[in-house]
């Protein structure tokens, strides 16, 4: 990643290197970039935005190869699982409005990579496995539908007083809308 803007550092990001998955190392990261927000406030983004699309590219791989099935192809897609609900729950700490296209990406992920097993009919998941995936949907769809509302709803209440338009985070509407499509399908 390259900050033009402000002479940052170059931020380099390898998709195969292991520490990417790392988002332990990601929480210490972002103590040293969100204060370069005053400098370059994409910094941070772009940055999300980059470690998301490394996720998404680890549940395509999942997604695509020709599954195995073995203990290890199911503790990888767990791996894979635990890492981007933990990358998710840094995104959504940070706010909506830092980085919302990251959690997009992410989001999309999740989705892709839970749908793949519940859509699976020729692979030979258990019913315990697909039931798991089913509620972990159920589980995301309704926390971010409770953050999305509460934005909403504290944008109101800070801005009663004002009769300016509520600028709420910008991915709301498609967000909501990406989340009914989910749950119609539930």
């Amino acid at each position: 990643m390259i900050s033009l803007k402000g002479h940052l550092p170059i931020r380099y990001l390898h998709a195969r290197d292991p520490e990417a998955m790392d988002n332990a190392l990601l929480e210490a990261q972002l103590h040293t970039i969100i204060p370069k927000l005053a400098i370059d406030s994409h910094y941070p983004a772009f940055y999300l935005q980059a470690r998301a699309a490394i996720w998404l590219d680890w549940v395509l791989e999942i997604v695509q190869s020709p599954v195995v099935a073995s203990e290890e192809s199911r503790l990888h897609f767990q791996a894979v699982d635990r890492g981007l609900v933990q990358f998710l729950r840094i995104l959504v700490q940070l706010g909506l409005g830092t980085c919302c296209e990251a959690i997009a990406i992410g989001l999309n992920a999740f989705f892709c990579l839970h749908h793949w097993r519940l859509d699976s009919h020729t692979l030979p998941f258990t019913e315990q496995e697909r039931d798991e995936s089913s509620q972990a949907i159920k589980t995301i769809l309704t926390i971010l539908a409770d953050i999305a509302s509460d934005h909403v709803y504290s944008d109101r209440i800070m801005n009663e007083g004002n009769d300016e338009m509520v600028e709420a985070f910008p991915y709301t509407i498609t967000m909501i809308y990406q989340l009914l499509l989910e749950l119609r399908d539930y």
